[in-house]
């Protein structure tokens, strides 16, 4: 839970000290983590305890595969928990699954999409993390003074992807601290950063830990000046603790080790050196002489804010028994519907100003439709070309199946880039997400499939009937959706290039099975297994109903021509194998293929969001 800035009915945004019941300390006793490395176990974090205080801005460092990061990621609980060892909030035995409800975690990375201002993503995540109460003008003057306080105020119109590397990771960090989290954590929020800009995310973080925030973040090489903003520094080398407490304080505690840091030396780069065997091998006895973090010797002797009494209750707890309305649901949580809504929003609104593929995408399906119907111009004007009739449905599913997964499986997985940390920092449902992902494809699918569909019947010359056309806009449509879910099948499922070689491959492959009907009645039960296993079966017995069954009149023959063989339209299909067609049973199976893709897409992005990690540091 966070610290809600309209306590009483203020609805401003201020720095101010944090109330003593919404105050965290996290305390962390014997953490051990270990991955599977072959055949092996490797330990990344080996025993390590320590305190980390509220009021504090705290420094985890330590050379490159010490265990920063895994530090940092088992505290905030993202995709890796511990092998062993507790975790404890203000001295109540708790788990990093509790410390995540009171904690907002920021990566390395900050991943936007470069289609938003800045005003524009910071309203978007108002939307979530302030009361329903507040008005726009209200949260719009919240996000105005937030963004002052962050120096981003003059970048407020501007969009993301002409931002600077510093103002983008001072915006990721305002983002998580719309709603005052308590414990804020930070993953290297100063690599890539030069001096000036990193100081300024130091000393904002600074500021926050004088209010009395939880602020915890991994260095690797912070500067001389950068280290004087820190209260404490929690060094890590090969997974265990060298050292733990004040800035001030690692020089006198090196000197009892006989280790003398020259007066002109940093100190954090003398006992990174030192812990990375510069001056010899001291690594066992910085670890026993600080108990591997359990010893508390060189930090303050009292946190900032002490920690309520177990009598008091903290705002924290109140996660699950808050107060509820009517309907059972949370008062200050948005319903799902309305997260669905903001978030369809953002992915239409990303998809129409991504002008490029937009475009791309109209003229590609007009295009691709008229060529289609021009190829096949003859097909249902002669009957010598009948039997093309068959190709011309190939060929329009084969064109919808492409055009509507390729763009999906392209895009999903910086999709998921894009949202993973909203929703770690517990912005909305994935569910909801999901739903929003999916249909806002509808919103440029299912318009073009409709024109695509108009301009290969009418120009491939079929029967001028509404019944039929419907029939294969339809059609087409269940085509376009399962498509549609079968590529968000294979962007959540494969990465990258892996989706991009598999899905054409797949597709081509339901195709060459769907024609394995020219085996007739002598189909082996191997062919009719994978008949009923491509959804190329299915679109093919839509598309053939309104195309060349429901009793067609027969094709025209050319005066020349005495007889034509291929004039009927139920011989062209008994030519092809597919004599027994119905639509009934392909629209229901066109459907269960649909339904079978998004529930394995849904399955799968939950796993790769939660899924456990190795840490790299």
């Amino acid at each position: 839970m966070t610290n809600r800035s309209n306590t009483g009915g203020d609805h401003t945004w201020r720095l101010e000290q944090l109330p003593r019941n919404v105050a965290v300390n996290i305390q962390f006793e014997d953490i051990t983590y270990r991955v599977k490395d072959g055949n092996k176990t490797k330990n990344i974090l080996n025993g390590i305890s320590g305190k980390f205080h509220s009021g504090e801005l705290t420094a985890i460092i330590g050379p490159s595969g010490s265990g920063k990061t895994t530090l940092l990621n088992l505290l905030a609980g993202y995709r890796i928990h511990t092998t062993s060892g507790t975790v404890s909030i203000n001295d109540n035995n708790s788990s990093t699954k509790e410390l995540r409800k009171v904690s907002r975690y920021v990566l390395q990375d900050d991943d936007f999409s470069p289609y938003f201002t800045v005003m524009e993503t910071m309203m978007f995540a108002s939307l979530f993390k302030l009361d329903s109460s507040y008005s726009k003008e209200e949260r719009r003057n919240v996000i105005e003074t937030i963004l002052d306080t962050f120096h981003l105020k003059s970048l407020a119109n501007t969009m993301l992807s002409k931002a600077s590397g510093g103002e983008r990771k001072r915006i990721s960090i305002a983002l998580e601290l719309i709603d005052k989290p308590a414990v804020l954590l930070l993953d290297e929020p100063i690599t890539g950063l030069d001096e000036v800009s990193g100081m300024q995310c130091l000393r904002l973080m600074k500021q926050f830990a004088n209010c009395g925030h939880t602020i915890i973040c991994s260095l690797h090489c912070p500067s001389a000046r950068m280290i004087e903003v820190f209260n404490k520094v929690y060094a890590l080398s090969n997974g265990e603790c060298v050292y733990q407490g004040t800035v001030a304080n690692i020089v006198p505690f090196l000197k009892e080790l006989n280790l003398h840091c020259p007066l002109t030396y940093n100190p954090l780069d003398f006992i990174i050196d030192v812990s990375t065997k510069s001056y010899g091998n001291h690594q066992k006895s910085m670890v026993l002489k600080i108990g591997n973090g359990s010893c508390f010797e060189w930090s303050p002797d009292e946190p900032v804010i002490l920690p309520p009494q177990p009598s008091q209750r903290m705002e924290f707890e109140m996660i699950e028994d808050r107060k509820k309305d009517k309907s059972g649901k949370s008062e200050h949580m948005l319903s799902w519907w309305q997260e669905y809504r903001l978030i369809f929003w953002r992915f239409t609104q990303h998809m129409w100003r991504n002008t490029i593929n937009f475009k791309l995408r109209i003229v590609a399906q007009i295009l691709g439709s008229a060529f289609i119907g021009l190829s096949f111009f003859e097909c249902s004007r002669n009957a010598l070309y009948s039997i093309f009739d068959f190709n011309l449905v190939a060929a329009a599913i084969l064109f919808v199946v492409f055009i509507s997964f390729a763009p999906i499986f392209g895009s999903v997985p910086r999709d998921i880039e894009l949202m993973k940390m909203e929703y770690f920092n517990q912005w909305y449902r994935l569910s909801s997400y999901f739903m929003a992902l999916l249909t806002s494809q509808f919103t440029i699918l299912f318009p073009m499939t409709i024109v695509g569909s108009a301009l290969i019947y009418f120009i491939s010359g079929q029967p001028l009937q509404l019944h039929r056309f419907t029939m294969f806009t339809v059609s087409l449509l269940l085509v376009a959706f399962m498509a549609l879910c079968f590529g968000l099948m294979l962007g959540t499922s494969l990465r990258g290039v892996h989706a991009l070689y598999i899905g054409p491959l797949l597709a081509a492959l339901m195709t060459v099975f769907a024609h394995q009907t020219v085996a007739g009645d002598s189909k082996t039960m191997l062919q009719n297994i994978v008949l009923t296993i491509s959804f190329m079966t299915y679109s093919l017995e839509a598309l053939l109903v309104p195309i060349l069954g429901m009793d067609r009149p027969e094709f025209p023959c050319p005066p020349a021509q005495i007889f034509c063989l291929t004039s009927n339209p139920e011989y062209v299909l008994k030519l092809y194998g597919w004599s027994n067609i119905d639509y009934t049973r392909a629209v229901v199976a066109l459907n269960a293929f649909a339904l079978l893709f998004a529930t394995i897409s849904f399955v799968m992005l939950r796993y790769r969001l939660n899924s456990r990690k190795k840490s790299k540091s």
